[in-house]
């Protein structure tokens, strides 16, 4: 699905889906900094709070984890906004060739 670390193919391999008109603007690195930030703010204050590490332990540790863990989720988390906005047919999704929206039929809905 992937071209790059974050760009798209143009198209899908195995079903030729046109992935051209997909937009997640600001979605993506918003929630990699929330799911970032709630799983390692309460580790920080945890083992900030009981352990009491020497000041280097804290500055080699916590900027590498929020590193490790951005550069892993980000493009995880981009794919998954991907296959959001392609299920509820949103942006550029919605004039694909595959929805069939007759008479008030959502292309989401069970059969």
């Amino acid at each position: 699905m992937f071209q790059r670390y974050l760009a798209f193919h143009d198209a899908c391999s195995a079903c030729d889906q046109d992935f051209s008109g997909h937009q997640s603007d600001d979605m993506p690195p918003w929630l990699t900094i929330l799911v970032t930030g709630h799983v390692l703010a309460p580790l920080i204050l945890f083992v900030e709070l009981e352990l009491s590490p020497p000041v280097w332990v804290s500055y080699a540790l916590w900027p590498s984890l929020v590193l490790v863990m951005s550069f892993l989720l980000l493009p995880r988390i981009k794919g998954a906004v991907l296959a959001f906005q392609w299920a509820k047919r949103m942006h550029g999704f919605a004039d694909s060739g595959d929805v069939k929206e007759s008479a008030g039929e959502k292309p989401w809905a069970a059969p």
